[in-house]
């Protein structure tokens, strides 16, 4: 398990005797290391410092855990006592090294009794969310100085203060440079104004004797909330003594369980000696859109934010919705263009183009995401859905113009019907009106056309290849629902729909195409079907004509055999050379029909030709039917089957 570590180095001024050699250090009394293995997720590192039981510094210098020896060899006498002191660490951004960040955890100045209290307990992170990347190029040091004075001599003191704050204007002057690097930049916020006001008061000390330390930085333990999920993974603990002490081991952290960073504060006791607690952790980093923007610059830190996530599931959401963020924020663009050129003599038709194709890809990419959303846990289905309705409520907020109106409008019809399942469902009426409105669109395109042809950027666009597509699809239905239903194609309805076709329903192109084929379509199948029907006339009239022979040939023979006899009535005599000479015209005409070729006959000339057979073929049958019953024999010669 790889976790940050800060490496202290110690420096001490303490000017109680001037042949003194000995020196104020820490030394590590215990560590902790958690057992339970962090998942690979959490990538990021911080530390904190913690300066423990600082009101115990103080006593040190009165020796009271030292022998008179000891006491001897550090140069302490009784009575001693600091009249300043001085603790500050110094980081080196672990991005920037040429950045340092110099923390004071403790200024103090104990001459004046109305403010001897007045130590400050530091605690806070000062290293946040380090990448793993960062980390394992190696460890992170810190330098940590505490400086301790008795002499009552106004240089010495001005002296120690000169150098504090030239610290913090070290500080204060990389917090304000260009390019800052990331672990800083989360400090600068809370650093900053903290640094302002020791250095203004340092600028106004003028009397060392009333000098009065209430200017300091405290870091303030950041409020993860969401943002980021924390494990600590590890801790040290280091005691503040004299070199010649050899301060025991501890064991506050022995058999412990640690929840939070605060719980190992609060397991030092505070009676025993000044600690100084490094406490660190990992964190896995969970995306944060409360500040959202719609900017190229938000942009861009969050595309740097998402190299921070490790989870492959938040991972591929946080992706999939930086997508959609991009296709807002082209479309933004583009709407911009559009606009400006408005107030131009030449429309930026192009932007307008790719505004609807920036539309439908956001809208498009949005409702997959939307469906992929639907596979996860809760709480990321919850955040998610929330910022997709975010960025829809402020796009929707751009359109607010009439025209623009119009054009989202357009956007979310191609994105409804992204798929063409859904029209179908639609009527006649609906279909039209989808007509209309993507005439609308190619109708504002078209001004764009140079010689009758789109530009390529256009014609290249997605959305722009998707309403060709969509609009033969749509007027293809409509062509059926509005035109086709209850319409005699064979009869003059067939150039009704064709007339309305090219007058009444103009916005459909493919109409009258559509139309002309469909009349087309159904001459050929009647041309077709009449043939058929003439193929099967011709073959039945050659048994109707044996019959119909007969029958005439019959009546010839049954009239003279009648005027012979005198045995038929005259006025019988009369009507049935009346039907035999209208059965001898009609085999007539039957033989013309039987020679006649109806591929060489136009559609009319057939239909013609058709009706009257049936026509001759009616008649036919009543006059046969007559005679059956009341002269031709049943056994007549040729008609044992019927006429037709």
């Amino acid at each position: 398990m790889k976790y940050t570590r800060l490496i202290f180095f110690f420096y001490l001024f303490v000017p109680f005797c001037s042949i003194g050699q000995n020196s104020v250090i820490a030394s590590q009394v215990e560590s902790w290391v958690n057992q339970t293995p962090v998942s690979s997720d959490y990538n990021l590192n911080s530390s904190y410092i913690f300066l423990l039981n600082p009101s115990l510094l103080a006593p040190m210098f009165e020796g009271e855990d030292l022998n008179k020896g000891e006491r001897r060899d550090v140069g302490i006498k009784k009575g001693d006592y600091p009249q300043y002191m001085y603790l500050a660490a110094s980081i080196k951004d672990p991005v920037n090294p040429n950045n340092f960040l110099t923390i004071p955890l403790m200024i103090h100045d104990t001459r004046n009794p109305n403010i001897s209290s007045r130590i400050l307990e530091y605690g806070g992170r000062v290293l946040e969310n380090i990448s793993d990347d960062v980390l394992n190029k190696g460890d992170i040091t810190a330098k940590i100085k505490f400086e301790a004075i008795k002499s009552n001599e106004a240089r010495d003191f001005w002296q120690k203060t000169a150098e504090i704050s030239a610290d913090l204007g070290k500080t204060a002057t990389s917090l304000l440079k260009v390019g800052l690097s990331g672990p800083f930049l989360a400090l600068t916020n809370q650093i900053m104004p903290q640094v302002d006001k020791g250095l203004r008061s340092m600028e106004k000390l003028d009397d060392p004797h009333k000098m009065v330390s209430e200017f300091y930085i405290k870091l303030l333990s950041k409020d993860l909330g969401n943002l980021y999920d924390e494990k600590v993974v590890g801790a040290t603990l280091y005691r503040i003594h004299w070199d010649v002490d050899v301060p025991l081991k501890s064991k506050y952290f022995l058999q412990f369980q640690a929840g939070k960073v605060e719980d190992f504060k609060n397991k030092v006791p505070k009676t025993t000696a000044p600690y100084i607690l490094i406490v660190q952790t990992k964190s896995e980093y969970n995306t944060d859109y409360s500040d959202l923007a719609f900017n190229k610059a938000y942009f861009d830190k969050k595309t740097k934010e998402f190299k921070l996530i490790q989870n492959e599931t938040k991972k591929e959401v946080e992706s999939e919705f930086l997508e959609v963020f991009s296709a807002a924020l082209d479309l933004r663009r583009q709407i911009d263009l559009f606009q400006g050129s408005l107030q131009t003599k030449y429309t930026d038709w192009i932007a307008f183009a790719r505004l609807i194709d920036s539309y439908r890809n956001m809208g498009i990419l949005k409702t997959n995401s939307l469906k992929s959303l639907s596979t996860k846990d809760a709480k990321l289905k919850e955040k998610y859905s929330k910022l997709y309705t975010n960025v829809q409520t402020e796009v929707d907020l751009w359109f607010n113009a009439e025209m623009l109106l119009k054009f989202r409008e357009i956007g979310r019809f191609l994105i409804i019907n992204e798929t063409d399942s859904l029209l179908s469902y639609k009527t006649a009426d609906q279909l039209y009106k989808d007509i209309e409105l993507l005439a609308f669109y190619r109708d504002r395109l078209s001004q764009s056309e140079i010689q009758g042809r789109f530009p390529k950027e256009i014609e290249s666009l997605a959305s722009f290849q998707k309403v060709n597509d969509l609009r033969k699809i749509i007027e293809k239905l409509f062509f059926q629902k509005g035109f086709l239903p209850n319409i005699d194609l064979s009869g003059k309805e067939g150039y009704t729909m064709l007339e309305n076709a090219s007058s009444q329903f103009s916005m459909c192109v493919s109409c009258k195409t559509l139309a002309l084929e469909r009349l087309a379509a159904s001459e050929k199948s009647t041309v077709f079907r009449l043939n058929e029907q003439f193929k099967a006339l011709s073959k039945g009239l050659y048994h109707t004509l044996s019959c119909l022979d007969a029958s005439v040939n019959f009546l010839n023979q049954y009239i003279e055999n009648g005027k012979e006899t005198q045995q038929v009535p005259e006025l019988v005599i009369d009507n049935l050379a009346k039907d035999k000479e209208e059965l001898s015209k009609l085999i007539t005409h039957y033989q013309l029909l039987i020679s006649k070729d109806p591929q060489t006959m136009a559609l009319d000339e057939l239909q013609k030709l058709m009706t009257d057979f049936d026509n001759r073929k009616n008649k036919t049958v009543l006059i046969w039917e007559r005679l059956k019953s009341s002269v031709l024999p049943a056994d007549l010669n040729g008609c044992s089957s019927g006429l037709f």
